[in-house]
């Protein structure tokens, strides 16, 4: 669309016909970078479209993040993904990559990617530095990148070709290695995974920037997909390089995928129903013939969320995951506790555009680990099988049409009547059940008695395997429930309360929303339980509003409001598919509105005046209660108000220190009105409407508190919204404002944003409540909580009283924020009585209201508490029911490294698998180590916590408040490491000197706290045995899960392989044996793997990295050593560790050498010790190499002495027995 083509355009728009609009990149995000920069005008771009668009019918686009920004031109945006037509690459010549020929490492694409280039120079460089040029050859195709020219292994081709070509020319350059580096910015975000597929089309294995458009290869691990930074890149290329087979998997997993569901044969059946959209039935019924291939695939998982949080949610699901335990411990529930085994109903209606949806459905039903289910399918079409008359769980029944409610709902009330059930599911077509969704079911039916509607956690599917849209739901809140459905299809309802109810009312697509709000409404809110897991996989919808939907909810809403007697008006809510509920104010109530306040008149005359002057409902009463006042304009102030609004304003004096709270409730005793408003000095009335809504809300007889949406003034985004417990995630944090600094017009996570709901507190800067209400649980806490926390204090008093706190963003308020207290942080002693008392405050509120902090009915244990914006959780987890009985819960806190994983990771995998304990491992997080608040710690629900050698200042602080807030924990302290003797030698022995110089005294301080420690040797246990009473020693051991199955080769050398494995902190044990090198350099192949001394390089065949330790037994077993070396230098801290050196070489197999040090010593290690000197080294050495069948001899016996002794899973009772302590599990 541009001037030159307008003729041709108005032509075609004055013809009438339907035109669709294409588009394949986002033009007016086109960055600086881009050689067409300057071609583009985007003012003029978004000119054009927003004055033309409109005479088009559909927009097609390659990515949801076009049609995103597209829709804001024309509604009817299509995403059509970007596919490859199959017979441009099938026919293209396949080739193998021959063995010691150099890689192929290349980069294709136009003059438009030299950005985008600039971000893998360094990295490449690199590359060419550490291979050379027989080892590596490169290849770029349209741009190069600048510092390669003139290299004997660089080709550069600048031949154009036109794209019917393209592939085949791809093809030609037989790339290894293909390169897909973009920049992070707008432009590439909206751009497709075409370049991948393009290379996976040519065969090559892919390395791609962590972008938008290469998610979904980066959530079915098809590509190296890798942050944009030097080391990341140069990682994954050494990585795709040395690892040959690993390179020639990805390709072919890619190559697979491409065929499945990426080329145009399996993606033309959208472009088809598009066609069937726009033409005429008559021209459409051409189309009819036309049969998809892999029909039900969709390639829609990024544009259902952003890449971040579609990563996020990839991962987070991949750690959640049904493990045996959790199988075992339902079946041992069911089995012994159940009262009943209930029969479950499940009906899905699939229409016959639906049905290739059915067959995941079916396929997720049959691995349900319950089996007292059975399934009727209502449809439109005929039953495709006959096994639907002749299985006793399966049923089909068919109807003239779907799209009749009465005719609908008498069936799905038929079904109710005939066939016996305790537990009715009304699924939508292609829904996927977890297989323990009816057992968790099960159990919350035995467990809550009273539930008659069960609703669980959910995500949507986009495809096979791809999931998207996590609704992470809270407990049940009225509010919400009526704005927005936000329960959706995963609920299983009372056969007895629909009976009871008279079965499913006629509202399309809105049958079960509108029975859970009868439930509410007959039964009380108790009745409607949560199950906080994801237990059902939806399909995915695309976005937008649902007009039937929503026109039937906006019907059923409004006769539920009847049924109760409530007046109030219905209308469209801020969002797409939500409602807004106008309560009406009954009669003409005084409303109190209380202000404290001390002087701050900057603030507090335009908050009374913004009060008189756009307030509609004036049958209110302003008391401010001045907390001693000092300036003289504050008094004139006073008298000015009093004498405009006379009756309607007292001021009221409270003469002593500040307390807020003592403030409030001052201000409550003296009100004359039925319903009290706390409203801070330093906010600001700009709705006129504000007070009837608040009023009408807290009319309500089953609300307590009404809070409202604050604003800050200077930057117009969120200050309140609500308020979470157990914000932001500091050790003793107790609660903040959720979705703080948020856009206005932003729908937060799930809607939640901007609709009505139930928190569990709102702020008391503008907060509404019955006088009688408020006086009922004793007002605000005046003795303990003067300043802090008082509103949540007395929402969460409310709300055990078994009221629900409402937040309405439908009441906009600015608001300042502290103003009135700000000015006394810059006088010291304030800011230290301040800090000492909100200390105070903090620990008054985990006292009185822990459980509750942990339990926030309002959120849910899957979000995060250190993000104020609802954000998945992403590492501090437990994969177990915090409060569900069973196994022993167990936590671990490692630090980083080997060290964690032996000490900690493993031995609770082991522990787990064996069914002993409910075991999970909390890791660190970019390199910063872990620090759980109280609140964290009380939602997970450990009976043991295990903390891994950590003695920071942070876990220091939070082990006390563990100990003073938890002290029914069990904690357990574990030590692998003498702490205080790092050598002078060591790497790390500058770090402890500059962070930890009282390690010792730091470990004496804290193992005070501790239960019990578990060391791993003897020596350890004398170092500490003056710090605990209960010092454990269980020696280090091997897991057969990892190494039970490894072997290594004998005899692979052109002479002999000896070696060394361990990590970088052994500068000092290596100087051992500089010499020991150097003298035997000729006689063997020397290989090191981790760590390797600059002196020793020039002597060495082989050096490998130090790689991810889930690696690390194969790899070390790829070494195939002859023989293997494990020098210690002689100091206490040496003294001190464990053998864990010889048992990861015994495994091996490997006869050894080592120094005569105690931890070789321990248990009659069939091993080869000699003193540190070169002498008694290269004489051993060469005794072995030189006799290599007796070496090899050796290698078996210390083979036999690690099977012996040293695996952990015959072990598992020392962990058990001291992790539990007394604690008595089954």
């Amino acid at each position: 669309m541009s001037e030159p083509n307008n003729k041709f355009l108005n032509e075609l728009y004055a013809s009438g016909k339907k035109i669709i609009f294409e588009l394949d990149d986002w033009l007016p995000a086109m960055p600086a970078s881009h050689s067409q920069f300057f071609e583009f005008d985007p003012y003029a771009l978004s000119r054009t479209w927003r004055e033309q668009l409109h005479f088009y019918s559909v927009a097609t686009v390659s990515t949801e993040a076009i049609a995103v920004h597209l829709r804001q031109y024309l509604p009817d945006v299509r995403v059509l993904p970007n596919a490859l037509a199959a017979q441009r690459y099938q026919s293209l010549q396949s080739w193998q990559h021959e063995k010691g020929a150099p890689i192929t490492i290349g980069f294709a694409g136009t003059s438009t990617h030299e950005g985008d280039v600039k971000i893998i120079i360094k990295a490449l460089s690199n590359i060419q530095k550490k291979y050379g040029e027989h080892s590596i050859r490169f290849v770029f195709w349209g741009v190069a990148p600048v510092g390669f020219e003139g290299a004997n292994n660089i080709k550069v081709v600048q031949e154009g070709v036109p794209y019917p070509l393209y592939l085949e020319k791809l093809n030609s350059l037989k790339l290894d290695i293909a390169l897909a580096p973009l920049e992070d910015n707008l432009f590439n975000q909206c751009k497709s995974d075409l370049k991948w597929l393009e290379y996976t089309a040519a065969g090559a294995a892919c390395i791609l920037s962590d972008v938008a458009p290469y998610q979904e290869a980066k959530a079915l691990g098809l590509a190296e997909v890798v942050e944009n930074d030097t080391a990341s890149w140069e990682a994954a290329i050494i990585r795709l390089i040395e690892d040959d087979t690993y390179r020639q998997s990805l390709q072919r997993r890619s190559y697979d995928y491409l065929q499945r569901y990426a080329t145009l044969d399996t993606q033309a059946y959208q472009w088809v129903n598009l066609l069937r959209d726009l033409l005429d039935n008559q021209l459409a019924g051409t189309l009819d013939s036309y049969e998809p291939r892999h029909a039900s695939v969709e390639l829609r998982a990024v544009g259902l969320m952003t890449h971040k949080n579609f990563s996020t949610w990839q991962s987070w699901r991949d750690r959640h995951q049904l493990r045996e335990i959790d199988a075992e411990m339902m079946a041992e529930r069911m089995m012994r506790q159940w009262n009943q085994q209930p029969e479950y109903l499940l009906i899905m209606p699939v229409r016959y555009s639906e049905r290739e949806a059915l067959a995941a459905s079916i396929e997720s039903l049959q691995r349900q680990l319950y089996r007292h289910w059975k399934l009727i399918v209502v449809a439109d079409w005929a039953q495709p099988d006959p096994i639907f008359n002749s299985n006793n769980t399966l049923g089909w029944l068919q109807l003239d049409s779907l799209d009749d409610p009465q005719l609908y709902t008498q069936a799905l009330n038929g079904l109710l009547g005939e066939i016996r059930c305790d537990w009715v599911m009304l699924l939508p077509a292609g829904t996927m059940l977890v297989p323990q969704l009816l057992l968790r079911m099960g159990d919350i039916a035995h467990s809550q008695p009273q539930s008659l509607a069960i609703y669980t956690d959910h995500d949507c599917y986009t495809q096979p395997d791809s999931f998207v849209q996590p609704a992470l739901k809270p407990d049940f809140s009225l509010d919400y429930l009526r704005a927005y459905d936000y329960i959706g299809g995963a609920v299983a309802l009372s056969f007895r309360a629909l009976a009871s109810l008279g079965g499913f009312d006629p509202y399309p697509s809105c049958e079960v929303w509108n029975h859970l709000l009868r439930l509410a409404e007959n039964y009380g809110l108790d009745v409607i339980q949560h199950i906080d897991e994801v237990l059902m996989h939806l399909p995915a919808r695309a976005p937008g509003e649902r007009h039937e939907q929503e026109a039937a909810r906006h019907v059923a809403l409004e006769n539920h409001l009847q049924r109760l007697g409530i007046e109030a008006t219905v209308s469209k809510g801020f969002v797409d598919n939500t409602l807004h509920v106008d309560y009406r104010v009954t009669g003409q109530p005084l409303v109190s509105i209380i202000i404290p306040t001390r002087d701050k008149l900057e603030y507090l005359q335009p908050c009374v005046e913004s009060l008189f002057e756009r307030t509609k409902y004036q049958n209110f009463e302003l008391l401010i209660v001045d907390n001693a006042s000092q300036n003289p304009d504050t008094f004139h102030f006073y008298q000015d108000i009093e004498r405009d609004h006379p009756n309607q304003i007292r001021i009221i004096d409270y003469p002593q220190p500040f307390n807020f709270s003592a403030q409030c409730n001052l201000g409550v005793e003296q009100a004359r009105g039925e319903y009290i408003v706390l409203l801070n000095n330093d906010t600001e009335i700009i709705q006129s409407e504000w007070l009837e809504r608040m009023i009408g809300l807290a009319q309500r007889p089953e609300v307590g508190a009404v809070g409202v949406r604050l604003a800050y003034p200077e930057i117009g985004r969120i200050q309140h919204a609500g308020i979470v417990l157990g914000l932001p995630g500091g050790v003793l944090s107790v609660a903040d404002h959720v979705f703080e600094k948020e856009a206005l017009d932003a729908p937060g996570y799930m809607n939640r944003l901007l609709t009505e709901q139930n928190y569990s507190a709102v702020t008391a800067a503008c907060l509404m409540v019955s006088k009688q209400k408020y006086q009922q649980i004793g007002g605000f806490d005046a003795a303990d909580l003067t300043v802090l926390f008082n509103d949540v204090d007395f929402c969460l008093k409310l709300q055990k009283q078994g009221l629900i706190n409402v937040y309405t963003p439908y009441v906009t308020l600015v608001h300042h924020h502290a103003k009135s207290i700000g000015k006394q942080t810059y006088e010291p002693e304030v800011a230290l009585t301040a800090a000492v008392r909100e200390r105070k405050e903090l620990k008054i509120m985990l006292k009185r209201w822990l459980p509750r902090l942990a339990y926030d009915p309002a959120y849910n244990r899957h979000l995060t508490l250190c993000d104020k914006n609802m954000g998945i959780e992403p590492s501090r987890y437990a994969n177990w029911a915090p409060h569900q009985v069973g196994r022993a819960k167990v936590l671990g806190i490692p630090i980083a490294g080997a060290s964690g994983e032996y000490r900690v990771a493993q031995p609770f995998q082991a522990l787990q698998q064996g069914g002993r304990l409910d075991a999970a491992v909390i890791p660190g997080e970019k390199n910063s180590i872990p620090i759980i608040s109280v609140v964290d710690m009380a939602r997970l629900n450990p009976e043991v916590v295990l903390v891994h050698s950590l003695l920071t200042d942070g876990m220091q602080y939070a082990i006390k408040q563990y100990r003073e807030f938890l002290p029914d924990i069990r904690l357990v302290f574990g030590l692998d490491d003498l702490v205080g003797a790092m050598p002078e030698k060591s790497i790390l022995h500058r770090v402890w000197r500059k962070t930890m110089p009282d390690s010792r005294t730091r470990l004496r301080n804290v193992l005070k706290y501790f239960d019990s420690v578990i060391v791993s040797t003897e020596p350890l246990r004398d170092a500490c045995r003056d710090m605990n009473d209960d010092i454990i020693v269980i020696p280090n051991r091997l897991s057969r899960r990892m190494w039970g199955e490894v072997s290594s080769l004998r005899g692979q050398g052109r002479k002999p392989r000896v070696g060394w494995v361990g990590a970088m902190q052994h500068q000092g044990d290596l100087a051992e044996i500089i010499d020991v090198v150097k003298e035997t350099a000729e006689e063997v192949e020397w290989v090191f793997m981790g760590m390797c001394l600059p002196e020793l390089r020039p002597y060495i065949a082989e050096e490998y990295p130090c790689i991810p330790f889930q690696t690390y037994p194969d790899k070390m077993a790829s070494l195939n050593l002859d023989l293997a070396i494990a020098p210690l230098e002689i100091n206490a801290f040496n003294e001190s560790k464990s053998n864990l050196r010889l048992l990861e070489y015994g495994v091996m197999s490997w006869p050894v050498i080592c120094s005569d040090i105690f931890p070789y010593q321990t248990n009659g290690a069939p091993v080869c010790r000699v003193p540190n000197t070169a002498k008694a080294w290269v004489a051993a050495i060469r005794e072995r190499i030189y006799d290599l069948d007796a070496a090899y001899r050796e290698g078996d016996q210390l083979r036999r002495w690690v099977d012996r002794d040293y695996w952990l899973e015959d072990h598992l009772d020392d962990w058990y027995q001291s992790l539990l302590g007394g604690i008595d599990k089954k």
